[in-house]
């Protein structure tokens, strides 16, 4: 199992999700626990996408980069 440095740049490109899941120790009884809060996530993702994009726009420069309107209305669409 080759673990990588802090340092390493990757991406899911460069590596295996096998090799990504080593690195940061990531088991299956991890993805068991996250599968299982799926619905908790689901059931609260209209208001975590507000909470979230209410906060980015406290930032002007974010403004520059996203559009508002249509960045929300992709993310609410996108469901989980």
């Amino acid at each position: 199992m080759k673990i990588l440095s802090d340092t390493q740049h990757y991406s899911f490109q460069t590596i295996g999700i096998e090799q990504m899941k080593a690195h940061y120790l990531f088991t299956n009884e991890d993805a068991q626990i996250l599968h299982s809060l799926l619905p908790v996530a689901q059931e609260a993702l209209p208001q975590m996408i507000e909470a979230f994009y209410t906060f980015i726009f406290n930032f002007e420069h974010a403004k520059v980069f996203l559009d508002t309107d249509e960045i929300i209305k992709k993310a609410l669409n996108s469901g989980i």
